[in-house]
């Protein structure tokens, strides 16, 4: 028989790599918007709002998929949409902060630069959980820090992947401003995911796919309500109707759309990618044990650093060329691994007290009770 860990840890790196490409991909794309202005894809928003799209699906899974065999699952309670509404305003801030992070860095830094989170969620455990952290897990967060500045001090001179090997299209002053927006994300994300624990608390055990399916849709009522209308006033460099232009505006938005099919169809590979990511990763949680997990972000990152490699060496128009300074960033890449490891206990030193790390129990992924 086969093993579900034989099956969902691969596909967990494939997707995750496939949805980390496209992602910068889909930024990448040219069309004529608003008024005939001719541009890239520079859409941090609508890429929120195909999250959210692949999020909802989870709904529908939900409703379908009798995973226990004890009929239709019970209907999720209003107080606990209002409550998971919450982490997902985060959510939300986290991947527009992201997008617009990777417009500036290359996937295979955005990609490593996302580790950060161990620190912010470590830190705000000690703040508001009360948690204790332990030896290992500073001298983890330490090399964490160490491997952040190398490979963000690697990232300010390795071109872009959106322009010729021989120019780069992006300065260092906006390669920095990408990192620290993708670093600022971290900090909400630690906060979703402390909220999350707190939250948890008030409405009892959650499945996984009705937390995502949730999020998604308070996410949706947020992005149409909020964050679409703020973005459009804003001004920014998308071409609108507003003199110092918008943020985003989501007329140019569905003009470069209808301009340009590779942009609807890469829509759809996006929430169908992003979708197929949210429930392996659910899965890789429910079958695998933490150690299973930490590799597997790893491999995904190597993977994707891989592909970007492979396609600017091929000559595609989105790829990473391999430079002096790539040695810097894969010397930064492997001090991650290590503090990770270090920070979760799997490297172990004999100064330190453990605790010990428990391997996940198996799940359902929709009621989270035990499997048999």
């Amino acid at each position: 028989m086969v093993k579900p860990t034989s099956i969902i840890i691969p596909a967990q790196i494939i997707i995750g790599t496939m949805y980390g490409i496209t992602q910068k991909v889909l930024l990448l794309q040219e069309a004529q918007g608003f008024a005939g202005v001719r541009h890239k894809f520079d859409k941090p928003f609508t890429q929120c709002l195909l999250m959210v799209c692949a999020m909802m699906c989870s709904l529908f899974i939900r409703k379908y998929w009798d995973s226990n065999g004890k009929g239709p699952h019970p209907k999720t309670s209003f107080r606990t949409k209002v409550i998971l509404a919450i982490p997902a305003s985060f959510d939300l801030i986290t991947t527009t902060l992201n997008i617009f992070g990777l417009i500036y860095i290359n996937v295979s830094i955005y990609q490593m630069f996302r580790g950060a989170h161990i620190i912010f969620t470590s830190l705000f455990s000690i703040l508001f959980l009360k948690k204790k952290i332990t030896g290992h897990e500073w001298v983890g967060i330490v090399i964490i820090i160490v491997a952040l500045i190398l490979i963000g001090w690697s990232g300010m001179y390795i071109p872009g992947i959106d322009g010729s090997l021989e120019q780069d299209t992006h300065t260092a002053g906006e390669k920095f401003l990408g990192a620290m927006l993708v670093i600022i994300a971290q900090v909400f994300h630690a906060t979703q995911v402390i909220l999350e624990e707190y939250l948890i608390r008030f409405v009892g055990t959650v499945g996984a796919l009705e937390v995502i399916g949730n999020e998604g849709f308070a996410g949706l009522l947020l992005l149409i309500f909020v964050m679409y209308p703020f973005a459009f006033i804003c001004p920014g460099n998308d071409p609108s109707p507003l003199s110092g232009g918008s943020l985003e505006n989501i007329i140019d938005t569905f003009t470069m759309a209808f301009n340009n099919g590779y942009i609807i169809l890469m829509f759809f590979i996006y929430i169908v990618v992003a979708g197929s990511y949210n429930i392996s990763a659910m899965l890789c949680i429910a079958f695998t044990s933490s150690l299973n997990e930490a590799i597997v972000d790893v491999v995904r990152t190597l993977t994707i650093w891989i592909c970007m490699l492979i396609s600017a060496a091929i000559g595609l128009p989105f790829g990473e060329p391999w430079v002096k300074y790539s040695w810097m960033e894969l010397g930064g890449f492997v001090l991650m691994i290590i503090g990770n490891f270090i920070y979760n206990g799997f490297i172990r030193f004999p100064c330190f007290k453990y605790t010990g790390h428990e391997t996940n129990v198996c799940e359902d992924p929709i009621s989270h009770e035990p499997l048999n």
